[in-house]
This record gives C-alpha cells, sequence and structure tokens, in this order.
C-alpha cells in the first residue's frame, strides 16, 4: 500500500525530520484521494501521561506521510511515536509528540496553531 511499515514507523526519540526523510523514500503504486472527505485532526493530553497525542484521520494519497512529518517538524515537534494504519482509502495516523524542550503541548494557542497548521498542509497538494 505504500505505507511505512510498523517496524520503519515505530521508533523511539526519533525526530521529525527523520520521519519525514524516512518517508519521503517511501512510494505507492496507486492512492486513492477522496477531496469529499476532509481531514479531521485530534490533539489530545488525556491519552498519555507524558505525551501530546495527535491524531489525523485523512484520505489516504502519496507522499501524506511524508507532508504529515514535516509539517510536524516544522511545528517544532519531535516524534516519540507513532501508529501508522490505512482503513479502506482514509490513512488513521497517530503520533505521540513532544515539543524540542520535551515537554506536551499545554497552551491553548499551542495547541491550535499545530491543529490549523495540519488542517491547512492536509488540503495542498503534495
Amino acid at each position: 500500500s505504500g505505507r511505512c511499515s510498523r517496524a520503519q514507523v515505530t521508533r523511539s526519540r526519533a525526530s521529525a525530520s527523520a520521519w519525514s526523510r524516512a518517508a519521503s523514500a517511501t512510494s505507492s503504486a496507486s492512492v486513492t484521494n477522496n477531496p469529499s472527505t476532509p481531514p479531521k485532526i485530534a490533539i489530545d493530553n488525556r491519552l498519555s501521561d507524558e505525551y501530546t497525542v495527535i491524531e489525523v484521520k485523512s484520505p489516504d494519497r502519496l507522499g501524506l506521510l511524508h507532508l504529515i512529518t514535516r509539517t510536524l517538524s516544522a511545528l517544532g515537534l519531535d516524534i516519540a511515536s507513532a501508529r501508522i494504519a490505512t482503513e479502506i482509502d482514509q490513512a488513521v495516523d497517530t503520533f505521540y509528540v513532544l515539543d524540542r524542550q520535551g515537554r506536551r503541548l499545554e497552551k491553548p494557542d499551542a495547541i491550535e496553531r499545530v491543529r490549523t497548521t495540519l488542517e491547512q498542509a492536509l488540503v495542498e497538494p503534495i
């Protein structure tokens, strides 16, 4: 399906830029893009005692994982762990992140900035 394997994705303490490089090397022969289904982003600090959890549900497409990890890196976030899945033609990608100081996202404006930036990135062509 062109997605990174669990072994490639579930790594402890890898920076988002390293994830981005790995994801950009992944290719797919054919990925459906359904623009009628808008991306959904959930950001939650209750699911983990240590990390902020970001769940991205979006129509799967070539380069999607690269786009998400590049965006998280640009926002100054480090990915401690991730679960990457595809359900039919929908990507359901969950990231456990910390900021560059090793802290969860706590401030509402920082959480909203992540959500808004990801939403904008997900509607742009890759």
